[in-house]
């Protein structure tokens, strides 16, 4: 299942829609692709986007609970809300500008509302909290070092705290308190690496 080889970036965001079976992904500048009944027709169908800015995708993230809602995440710094991204008619919001490479956008998934947006850049405010679904952001970068942030999850026990994956390993906290966040290594043995993703599975039911 491809959409070109020169299409998006090198190593492409993408992130797939397990409800729908919809793959969602990174194209040109202005641009989103989508590849639907993955594994039958793989109907694949590239998307315009103004909305963008002239910008190329970074990170790619569906909606935990809204179906047909996913986030990209720009190069340039902003995040835009597709809504009705598995229709021929979506509908583009920037819920968020700022600077740097968005490398991920992490949705709570007992709250649509709450959001953390990272950046992979050095000399920036790397991460950001809404619980509003972005009418209102602040940041809870706390005591991290300056360093690229690369993914972010939610603990899952506790969405009131966040584990990161940085430059120099793993970092988590029991609270997000605005930029009195105390971020802290829990890399447990292992070494202070780029660490570029984190996933929890599910608890058992």
């Amino acid at each position: 299942v491809t959409m070109g080889r020169t299409d998006g970036r090198f190593i492409n965001p993408t992130d797939y829609d397990s409800k729908q079976n919809i793959l969602y992904a990174a194209h040109g500048p202005d641009r989103f692709g989508r590849i639907t009944d993955i594994g039958r027709s793989n109907k694949t169908k590239v998307f315009p986007a103004d909305t963008f800015g002239g910008d190329q995708i970074s990170s790619v993230t569906c909606s935990p609970t809204v179906p047909g809602r996913v986030y990209f995440g720009l190069g340039k710094g902003s995040v835009v809300r597709v809504d009705s991204a598995d229709t021929d008619w979506p509908v583009f919001t920037v819920i968020k500008t700022g600077e740097g490479y968005v490398s991920c956008v992490t949705v709570d998934a007992e709250n649509e509302d709450h959001l953390l947006v990272t950046y992979s850049n050095y000399g920036v405010i790397s991460i950001w909290e809404t619980m509003d679904g972005g009418a209102l952001w602040k940041p809870v970068e706390g005591n991290l070092p300056d360093m690229p942030i690369r993914w972010a999850i939610f603990l899952p026990d506790n969405n009131r705290g966040a584990l990161l994956a940085t430059e120099l390993g793993v970092w988590g906290t029991d609270e997000l308190a605005s930029v009195n966040t105390q971020w802290v290594p829990v890399n447990q043995g292992m070494a202070n690496v780029r660490t570029c993703l984190l996933y929890t599975s599910p608890s058992p039911r």
